[in-house]
């Protein structure tokens, strides 16, 4: 979560962080009743609409683990693609598809006023998302196969941002946000 979204910008200003480009879109997630229970902070089946910057309609599946190194907890995605894309139609092909293979919508996320920027300079990137009846939101990902260094790399770019380990969470978005709105 970013507390306070004006000293976040201000920071991005002082770092002459660079948009890549604005965003918005709603994830639908799904679950299913096959198997008990369906864990939504190991895996993730959503229908992700986009509004902008490229409006599509797409199914996509994430498998996580949580790995804890040198007291960072971070998620790792078992799938070398990150997300998943099974399927790209209409929102009512994507939703027929998932019903028909016995998933049901649980709840939707609406991701507002997105932006991911670039840090030049330091090489990475990070995002700044609303997401009503939860706040302001941001992410950081780092590539490679090494959790180590993984853990180092995010380390550095929490430090460079001016977040702290009690600052971040592990938990999917969709966690946080079933939790904070008592969906689970």
């Amino acid at each position: 979560m970013i507390p306070d979204i004006d000293e976040f910008k201000e920071k991005l200003k002082e770092l002459r962080a660079k948009v890549v480009f604005d965003y918005e879109f709603t994830d639908y997630y799904y679950v299913n009743d096959l198997e008990k229970p369906w864990n939504p902070s190991k895996k993730n089946l959503r229908i992700r609409v986009w509004k902008k910057p490229d409006p599509k309609c797409s199914v996509l599946f994430s498998e996580l683990e949580i790995l804890d190194v040198n007291g960072l907890k971070f998620k790792r995605s078992n799938l070398k693609e990150g997300k998943l894309c099974l399927y790209e139609g209409s929102f009512g092909e994507c939703k027929r598809l998932l019903e028909s293979l016995g998933f049901r919508q649980w709840f939707s996320v609406e991701k507002k006023d997105c932006t991911l920027y670039e840090i030049p300079g330091h090489k990475f990137r990070t995002v700044n998302e609303f997401i009503p009846n939860l706040g302001w939101t941001g992410e950081l990902e780092v590539d490679g196969d090494n959790p180590e260094d993984a853990a180092e790399k995010l380390k550095r770019q929490m430090k460079i941002l001016g977040f702290g380990l009690g600052d971040v969470t592990s938990d999917t978005v969709s966690m946080v946000y079933a939790k904070k709105n008592r969906l689970i």
